[in-house]
């Protein structure tokens, strides 16, 4: 993974920072390490904060596609302040892959 990061492949967006800030586990310490060393985090953007918009509020609560309902981001244990739809409005914004 560190090889990734270091090629710029991978990019995680400042709230996933945070978010991951607030925990004490070894990931915490590994992304503020590498966060200093790479180009890993990446503030969003004019573009992504519209689309960042756009996503919460069509996929924030419950929402369905295809016949089939879904929770919405805002279902997880973080609630409103998920960042999960950062991760998909970084990646839209520039023709990137969520994995």
């Amino acid at each position: 993974m560190r090889g990734l990061v270091h090629r710029g492949r991978v990019k995680i967006p400042e709230g996933v920072r945070r978010e991951l800030k607030q925990k004490t586990d070894q990931m915490a310490k590994t992304i503020e390490q590498w966060g200093k060393k790479y180009s890993l985090v990446v503030n969003l953007d004019n573009k992504a904060l519209q689309l960042l918009r756009n996503i919460e509020r069509k996929y924030g609560p419950q929402f369905n596609i295809g016949g089939k309902n879904y929770p919405g981001f805002w279902a997880s244990s973080s609630g409103r302040k998920s960042v999960d739809a950062q991760v998909l409005a970084l990646a839209k914004s520039r023709g990137w892959i969520v994995i």
